[in-house]
């Protein structure tokens, strides 16, 4: 594929920052079912797929220990970094939010630090694309519980655009799934709409209107 003027193609690990930068939860005998803990005041939030979605509420977080976490701290999140499920719900991405504690993944994520130099809302509407989720279903096991290795997820490959045409992609996209939440939006009013009235049709019916 040729690619335009001034792009290149880059693995995922070569835009990568910094050590332990793509890296995946502790394995399952490090991180058991007892070492979650009740005080959610002074404890590490263990972030599940559901995070993913956005969805920070107490039901859908975890906490260990900071001395547990210490033991585990190769696994732990920042706000910005970039969420893919390995394990599972293979390929569901998110973005960490800056407003957020420090946090730690468990076995079936991975989290993606993103070199500075490159944008990583860029980043993450690649990894969201059909192509590069297609590539990712291609390293998978197939089996009942599908999962990728992450020194494969490494050398997967990215097409990286100048710095200037990364921004003007990653805000021309933005602006178009706006366009496309408020069809959506919409689209419900009018469901609800329409399920009015047909209740209104059939009492109409049925009281000789």
């Amino acid at each position: 594929m040729t690619l335009p003027q001034g792009w290149a193609v880059a693995t995922l690990n070569s835009i990568a920052c910094g050590v332990n930068a793509i890296v995946d939860g502790p394995f399952g005998s490090n991180l058991k079912t007892s070492d979650y803990i009740d005080d959610t005041e002074n404890g590490v939030p263990v972030l599940t797929t559901k995070n993913l979605e956005g969805d920070y509420s107490a039901s859908s977080v975890r906490y260990i220990s900071k001395e547990k976490f210490e033991s585990l701290k190769r696994s732990q999140v920042v706000g910005g970094d970039i969420l893919v499920a390995k394990i599972g719900s293979i390929g569901k991405t998110g973005i960490y939010p800056v407003s957020r504690p420090t946090a730690m993944i468990p076995a079936n994520l991975l989290k993606f630090t993103v070199d500075p130099n490159v944008v990583k809302k860029y980043v993450f509407h690649f990894l969201n694309c059909g192509e590069f989720q297609k590539t990712l279903k291609g390293i998978s096991s197939a089996t009942a519980q599908p999962a990728f290795n992450i020194t494969k997820f490494r050398d997967l490959l990215i097409r990286i655009p100048p710095l200037a045409e990364q921004h003007r992609i990653v805000a021309k996209i933005d602006a178009l799934f706006s366009e496309l939440d408020k069809g959506v939006e919409m689209l419900q009013t009018v469901r609800a709409q329409l399920r009015t009235y047909r209740q209104a049709v059939l009492k109409w019916a049925f009281t000789g209107q």
